[in-house]
């Protein structure tokens, strides 16, 4: 059996319509990322923050949930591609989602990631900040963990963050730090490598 030029370029350009939808998912969880630490910094104890903070989790879901719908598409399109007939022409590959802007995650204590062009610097990023805040009702160490690595991380670069600075910034207890970050690193939200430099999984 062999796959036409037009059911490949059909397969194109789904893959490129979830492309977008990705990017598009990701800005609108850098969005309520937003809110959510000017919520956090205003009225921590709201209804209204707490309706923020599900929001922004909902999307955060959502988000990763099209992302792996895009990784499927990109395994159809690589598998399907060796039966197109001869004298079909090749069709260009699918995006690749490391051209997409790192994907945001779950929790409130949150710091926007900066993004950097490519190529252009070659300086150290600095440690992320940790800011104080009381805790959220409702929010476990889990979800408050994620949210601020998913921020201050990224999949393609390990960054070093103390246990700390983390629990700092979170609020999570330093005597359950280790627990939550195994619970995150088995759930593979984080990677982590040698002396305390982590990255999202």
């Amino acid at each position: 059996m062999s796959i036409s030029n037009k059911t490949l370029a059909s397969v194109q350009r789904a893959g490129q319509s979830v492309n977008l939808a990705v990017t598009a998912l990701e800005e609108a969880a850098r969005t309520a990322n937003r809110e959510l630490v000017s919520a956090m910094a205003s009225q921590p104890y709201s209804p209204q923050t707490d309706r923020i903070f599900a929001d922004w989790k909902t999307v955060a879901r959502i988000s990763k949930d099209v992302e792996a719908m895009e990784q499927s598409l990109r395994d159809i399109y690589a598998q399907i591609s060796s039966m197109v007939r001869v004298e079909t022409e090749v069709l260009q590959a699918l995006p690749s989602y490391s051209q997409a802007a790192p994907s945001a995650s779950t929790s409130p204590d949150i710091q926007d990631a900066v993004v950097k062009s490519p190529g252009r610097s070659t300086k150290k990023s600095a440690k992320p900040k940790t800011v104080r805040r009381p805790r959220t009702p409702g929010s476990t160490n889990e979800d408050k963990l994620r949210a601020y690595l998913t921020t201050a991380l990224s999949r393609r670069k390990g960054k070093e963050v103390t246990q700390s600075q983390m629990s700092e910034a979170t609020g999570v207890p330093p005597g359950s730090m280790t627990a939550t970050l195994k619970k995150l690193a088995d759930k593979q939200v984080i990677v982590e490598g040698p002396r305390g430099v982590y990255k999202l999984g």
